[in-house]
């Protein structure tokens, strides 16, 4: 795919693709700036011959543009509400400066019993008594890859509400 052909493709359609990256990241610099960075990734593979012409530009610019999104989004230093300051962390060492197993061993399990039944036991049983995959899946009637799924689910509860207690412990 030629050069000019490539910008004539996505200039006309920029806009929107920025319009509705917009809507998803809710941070318009952010936006421009991951659509900017597609287009450039974008262009490299055109120039390479890993795009055909039968690939549609606009979607696939968009598509980069939403795992670049997602990649931003992993990163730990663009979660700034997710770090714990030094007198936390210090508050939840023992009294010698050692971590306070006790405590933290507390609030992990006052968060494990505040999910349900199921989501408990499949992280109990994986995580902390580390069964074995088939026997839980023996146990509990299920598939492997129904299993993954909830156990999947599972790990984004318990991270959801361990980072409100997180949260909560900052404040």
């Amino acid at each position: 795919m030629e050069h000019c052909k490539f910008a004539e493709k996505i200039s006309s359609q920029y806009s929107g693709l920025l319009d509705h990256l917009y809507r998803k990241v809710r941070n318009r610099d952010l936006a421009a700036d991951l659509m900017h960075h597609a287009v450039a990734i974008t262009l490299e593979k055109a120039r390479c011959g890993d795009l055909t012409d039968d690939v549609p530009l606009a979607g696939y610019v968009f598509r980069v543009s939403i795992n670049l999104w997602r990649n931003h989004r992993r990163s730990m230093h663009n979660r700034v509400d997710c770090r714990a300051s030094t007198e936390v962390l210090m508050d939840l060492a023992g009294p010698d400066g050692s971590p306070g197993d006790e405590r933290l061993d507390r609030l992990i399990h006052t968060v494990l019993e505040s999910l349900g039944a199921r989501d408990r036991t499949i992280i109990s049983r994986f995580y902390l008594a580390e069964d074995d995959k088939q026997a839980i899946c023996d146990d509990l009637g299920l598939s492997s890859s129904h299993f993954d799924l909830i156990v999947s689910r599972a790990r984004r509860r318990l991270r959801e509400k361990l980072e409100v207690v997180g949260n909560a412990l900052l404040i």
